[in-house]
């Protein structure tokens, strides 16, 4: 079974999604799902539905119920049975490490267990087709491998998967084929592979920003300390390297692809490391990575 990736900056991935679902219309065309006309009639919509995992960039579930009673509902939905719910919630919630929060209200949950909640919810049954906007937008760094997993096996169980993202690591590591669309349009099609023909050589720097604390004068943590500081690393970045990306920014974490043909692995380590205290900056991992310079250009915005 496929794992396609819609790739490209607000290019209408979210309206595919949504098209899909038929939480909006179409002006043309018709949408499939095994075999059903999804606009065609009301009713069409809800026998569609039982094929399909939704994981909207919105997260898809009632924020007064616990994390279990949401898994329990959509379980009932999706026809598990009623003695294997409580089993089947666990496992889910164990493999994306939020088991311990199950019991609180999901209103109350991190960014980031709201997000693995709705997951859980798009792979319970392994449907036939599972739709994901942003899964891995708002997890930690440290979890995102945890959704990975989970997206590989129901993908091997036999769900197909549309997946639309901002992170690069989830589609190198579960896509199969990529589509890459640009003002809603549809440009390039192909296999990951097919993606990487012209790669060159740039750096991936994870960075995780130090939390502001109350100190005497009073500062705390707030999203303006957070952005000055991701705005510091950045021009620092680019006074070094020749070209610098802004892959992915989400609260203290920061992804940046750095192009630069004259400044070794090495050298960027030391500059970095030299500078880590100044730039308020609590980890970062540095990698050598091969892309596409034209993909990433067309699908990420430039700092320089």
């Amino acid at each position: 079974m496929d794992v396609v990736g819609l790739v490209g900056e607000r290019s209408g991935k979210t309206t595919i999604h949504k098209v899909i679902v038929s939480e909006m219309k179409v002006s043309g065309g018709v949408v499939y799902v095994k075999g059903i006309n999804v606009h065609s009639h009301k009713r069409n919509k809800f026998k569609a539905y039982k094929y399909m995992g939704y994981c909207p960039q919105l997260n898809y579930f009632e924020p007064q119920f616990t994390g279990r009673e949401n898994l329990k509902i959509f379980c009932l939905i999706r026809g598990i049975r009623p003695l294997q719910v409580r089993e089947i919630s666990e496992e889910l919630a164990e493999n994306l490490n939020f088991k311990e929060h199950l019991n609180k209200r999901s209103k109350n949950y991190t960014v980031s267990d709201k997000r693995k909640l709705s997951i859980a919810i798009a792979v319970i049954g392994t449907p036939p087709l599972i739709l994901l906007d942003e899964p891995t937008a708002g997890v930690e760094m440290a979890h995102r491998s945890d959704v990975l997993d989970i997206l590989k096996g129901v993908n091997e169980c036999g769900s197909s998967i549309l997946l639309s993202s901002n992170n690069m690591e989830d589609f190198q590591s579960l896509c199969t084929r990529l589509v890459l669309l640009k003002r809603g349009k549809l440009v390039r099609i192909g296999p990951v592979e097919s993606f990487k023909g012209n790669a060159t050589r740039g750096l991936v720097l994870l960075i995780k920003i130090r939390p502001y604390t109350l100190q005497r004068t009073r500062l705390q943590r707030s999203p303006s300390n957070e952005d000055q500081s991701v705005q510091n690393i950045t021009w620092f970045l680019l006074t070094y390297f020749e070209r610098v990306y802004l892959l992915e920014k989400n609260q203290r974490d920061v992804i940046y692809y750095i192009y630069s043909t004259s400044i070794p692995l090495a050298k960027a380590f030391e500059i970095i490391e030299k500078n880590r205290v100044k730039l308020n900056i609590s980890e970062y991992f540095l990698r050598q990575e091969n892309m596409e310079l034209t993909f990433v250009t067309q699908n990420f915005r430039i700092l320089k």
